[in-house]
């Protein structure tokens, strides 16, 4: 139980950090990588108090999607700043399927497991038809039935 509390606590901070430093790229670019870059790394911190709570792949699933979360996040926000402007709209979706992602490799149970990779769906989902509005509608529905069926399918009877 204070397992799946700790783990709580860990998710919210990432989500929460995650959150309002892409909500500041903006206003506050250097603050806002700050949040970011230290929400991002929440988890590893869960990784060394939890002493193991994780399955082998799973901490170098971790490992990994930390890392590729700093790359991803810092270059889109530069990415849609030159494309359009601003970036807080389009990198609030971007950090939240990063953090979303880390949550998921993080999981310590099938409920978790299931919550997040779901939601992650959702907002990949968002983030293609974002780029270009409707006209990318065909796009995400290919995304829907080509990657998300036979890769949910695939996890859950894994995890199962």
């Amino acid at each position: 139980m204070e397992a799946d509390l700790a783990k709580l606590i860990v998710d919210s901070i990432l989500l929460a950090l995650a959150l309002a430093g892409a909500s500041l790229v903006d206003s506050k670019p250097r603050l806002s990588r700050v949040l970011r870059g230290v929400g991002f790394a929440t988890p590893l911190l869960y990784l060394l108090l939890s002493g193991g709570n994780l399955f082998p792949f799973q901490e170098i699933l971790l490992l990994t999607s930390v890392v590729v979360a700093y790359g991803i996040s810092f270059h889109s926000e530069d990415y849609y700043r030159v494309l359009h402007g601003k970036a807080s709209y389009p990198q609030t979706l971007i950090d939240t399927a990063l953090a979303l992602l880390e949550i998921a490799f993080s999981s310590i149970n099938m409920f978790e497991l299931f919550i997040s990779w779901f939601l992650l769906d959702l907002v990949l989902i968002l983030i293609i038809l974002v780029e270009k509005g409707v006209e990318n509608y065909r796009v995400a529905v290919t995304y829907i039935i080509l990657s998300i069926l036979p890769g949910d399918i695939a996890l859950f009877t894994t995890w199962t």
